[in-house]
């Protein structure tokens, strides 16, 4: 549905500072199949946002599905890194899961 990507994009646009939107555009190229799309977006994510955590657990589920196993757990482990970090229990959970999924 390319009227959520254009809305999404503007979001981007009109709040560079918020890694939401772009996580969100990451998202949707995700569920529109669009991997390299979605890839690009979570690695800017990982560069300029590096402290948004629910990134890792979807950046790092995508490179699974794509056979990149190898990055996806540096991914994963950056993430329940983070996770742990923050004190974000729930998300260190879902990463270690992803992790031993792998």
């Amino acid at each position: 549905m390319a009227d959520r990507v254009d809305l999404l994009k503007r979001f981007v646009q009109e709040n560079p500072d918020d890694p939401f939107p772009r996580y969100g555009l990451a998202m949707e190229y995700r569920r529109l199949g669009r991997v390299a799309e979605a890839l690009d977006l979570f690695e800017a994510l990982r560069r300029d946002f590096p402290d948004y955590l629910p990134q890792y657990l979807m950046h790092g589920q995508l490179l699974a599905a794509e056979g990149r196993v190898e990055e996806a757990r540096a991914v994963l482990e950056a993430g329940a890194a983070l996770a742990e970090t923050q004190g974000e229990a729930h998300a260190l959970s879902e990463l270690r899961e992803a992790l031993e999924a792998l």
